[in-house]
């Protein structure tokens, strides 16, 4: 759930459209006007999504105990450093390397709900900096918003996601994953990290090992953790809206220098938030016979309709469908249109 690779991780937007096509069916067969309250409440957070397809790296160096540190090192990682990855939501601490302490306890739910506690004091160091407490959790049974949102209402100053038992992935594999929002990340303010299955177990059973002794400063695992922003030559963005939506049309004229200047290293895709309906309400769609070409009515009793949204949607998608140039300037993956911007 929410596993993505860094090439998928765009189709993100498209999975959030397809809750809001959910939500139409869901209320298509009330009134109009729960129906259109409804699909604004459920695009206004799809109005404008930008994404750099390229994945954050997040890493994890264990600093005690001494056994579990060559432990990590002797399974060949360089420098005793776990690979990982890390989410679309959240707020990691990029260029920034915090210490923590990790904790650990056992859910029935795989810490989908508040049925675990974990109760060691956030320390402050010598250096009278915050020692963050990293919380260990289990995936599976929800989304990863769930699990890290659980462990933020606990105090958690970060979590890392232990993979699945039966997951295949390696640390090769997980440092080209991240961890996909599930629409509600923006509530989260903490950082998150997936590691694979084996590097997770151990860190686990390094943890229930140090509790089981009451965390005795020898015992006690502390670690640090690092994000790191890769850098790549092309940029993708995919650029959700549609023809009514001001900001979506403010964002296009405010960003047109910057597109000129990026040129050969954008990939841009632009995505209209078209929907089918059981009927057509309110003259909403392309075809009032099929109402499956659908938008929604920006004013209202106003003149503009859902009808006049969906053509000038698909002008504005056909303009730059034939005038997008691929590998722009010579560098690959790029993708410009110039009559578009």
């Amino acid at each position: 759930r929410g596993v993505k690779t860094c090439e998928e991780a765009h189709r993100e937007a498209r999975a959030a459209s397809g809750a809001a096509h959910a939500t139409n069916q869901r209320f298509a067969s009330s009134d109009t006007s729960s129906y259109l309250f409804a699909m604004r409440h459920v695009y206004s957070a799809l109005l404008v999504a930008a994404l750099h397809v390229s994945c954050i790296t997040a890493q994890v160096r264990v600093l005690s105990p001494k056994d579990l540190v060559e432990e990590i090192r002797a399974t060949g990682v360089e420098n005793g450093v776990i690979p990982g990855t890390t989410a679309t939501f959240g707020a990691p601490f990029y260029g920034e390397v915090v210490l923590g302490q990790l904790l650990y306890n056992h859910s029935a739910t795989s810490h989908c709900k508040d049925d675990y506690s974990l109760t060691a004091p956030v320390e402050i160091g010598r250096d009278g900096a915050k020692r963050l407490r990293i919380f260990l959790v289990d995936r599976g049974e929800c989304t990863f918003v769930t699990k890290v949102k659980v462990a933020e209402d606990k105090d958690a100053g970060a979590v890392i996601v232990v993979d699945s038992k039966n997951s295949t992935l390696t640390r090769e594999d997980i440092e080209h994953i991240i961890m996909a929002d599930d629409g509600w990340g923006t509530k989260i303010k903490i950082p998150s990290i997936l590691l694979t299955h084996a590097d997770g177990q151990r860190l686990i059973d390094a943890v229930v090992h140090a509790q089981e002794a009451g965390n005795k400063d020898e015992q006690a695992v502390f670690a640090e953790l690092e994000w790191n922003i890769p850098q790549k030559d092309v940029v993708a963005v995919d650029f959700w809206t549609d023809a009514a939506n001001e900001q979506g049309t403010r964002f296009l004229v405010d960003y047109s220098k910057d597109a000129e200047t990026l040129k050969g290293h954008l990939r841009f895709s632009p995505h209209y938030h078209i929907f089918s309906l059981p009927v057509d309400y309110n003259d909403l769609c392309k075809d009032r016979n099929t109402a499956k070409f659908c938008a929604d009515d920006p004013d209202g009793p106003g003149d503009i309709t859902g009808h006049d949204v969906v053509l000038e949607d698909l002008r504005q998608l056909c303009l730059f469908s034939v005038t997008a140039e691929e590998n722009v300037d010579g560098i690959k993956d790029s993708r410009y249109s110039k009559a578009f911007w």
